[in-house]
């Protein structure tokens, strides 16, 4: 009788969480289980948008590529499948919305230890470029992926499968990624967030120290290593020189230029003061990323010239 009970109490405290793990493998939010009872499109609208670290650091581990693409939500907007077309050579996305100049650096050495790395294009904002900019959502990636297990302890992993049940199931579409508030909010919401990255800069002497590495890691093993600085509106454009720091954003952009070849469209012309080609101060339409694709890789280029049709390179 008294094993009974204590088998009893043992499931009771057992259950819940053998059912908590069978949930995870059915909903598999992020596709690490391969599981395949849920379509990875649904997962891509309830679950991704929570963590794109972590979501293209899994794809990249099963599916690695030897050209990739490293940047915040700016580099987002460049689609591998325009690129293909354009110039038929197959990059990866391995951008992250918000992400910090640490992240890009981290996921660089990461993609290289699964694959030789051929070409790799990196764009970079000045406000990624301050010391103070500093997040860290890789290497909480990364012990997920070499320790399955914690697959099923993470809470952003838990709340993805709880949204891609419900979006499976029941039809119930998290919004993920979906702005809240107006287009006037969002354009001064933009600009506010990149003011507090100006007012808390601080001189970019790791981050430095850490893309000179990759520069001349890249030299050494003959990897074509470029960078980006995407036009943004006027607006954005204002904002070194209302914190005095033209000149950290003008040695921001020799930086960049020392390190490899360095299409710079983050410059005063007519593209740049059209509320128009933008859907913030940030984040261009795709009219102007098509564009830019057509520049860097379209034919007759081969990834060697630098900006011509969208504004003149300062370097």
């Amino acid at each position: 009788m008294a094993y009974l009970k204590f088998f009893t109490r043992l499931g009771a405290l057992v259950l819940p969480f053998l059912l908590l793990g069978l949930s995870i493998y059915w909903t598999d939010p992020f596709c690490l289980l391969r599981s395949p009872f849920i379509a990875r499109e649904v997962k891509e609208k309830s679950a991704f948008p929570l963590n794109t670290c972590l979501a293209k650091l899994i794809e990249f581990e099963q599916h690695p590529g030897a050209n990739i693409l490293l940047g915040d939500s700016r580099m987002g907007l460049i689609h591998p499948s325009e690129i293909e077309r354009v110039s038929g050579k197959k990059f990866i996305d391995m951008s992250y919305g918000g992400a910090s100049l640490n992240e890009l650096v981290d996921t660089f050495w990461t993609a290289n230890k699964a694959v030789a790395l051929k070409s790799v294009y990196m764009g970079i904002g000045f406000s990624l470029y301050n010391d103070y900019h500093f997040t860290n959502r890789t290497e909480p990636a990364m012990a997920i992926i070499e320790t399955p297990l914690l697959y099923f302890t993470n809470r952003t992993v838990l709340k993805g499968a709880w949204y891609t049940a419900q979006l499976r199931y029941s039809g119930v579409d998290p919004g993920l990624g979906q702005p809240l508030i107006s287009p006037d909010e969002l354009w001064k919401e933009a600009l506010q967030d990149d003011s507090n990255w100006a007012e808390r800069y601080l001189k970019p002497v790791r981050y430095r120290a850490r893309l000179e590495e990759i520069s001349q890691y890249c030299r050494q093993h003959r990897i074509d290593l470029r960078f980006i600085i995407f036009p943004g509106h006027a607006d954005l454009q204002a904002i070194p020189s209302r914190f005095g720091l033209d000149d950290q954003y003008f040695q921001f952009k020799r930086d960049l230029a020392s390190f490899g070849p360095l299409y710079d469209y983050d410059v005063p012309n007519e593209l740049t003061a059209n509320r128009e080609n933008y859907k913030d101060p940030v984040h261009f339409r795709d009219p102007v990323a098509k564009r830019i694709v057509r520049d860097i890789w379209g034919a007759g280029t081969d990834g060697s010239s630098r900006s011509r049709k969208v504004g003149d390179p300062v370097y």
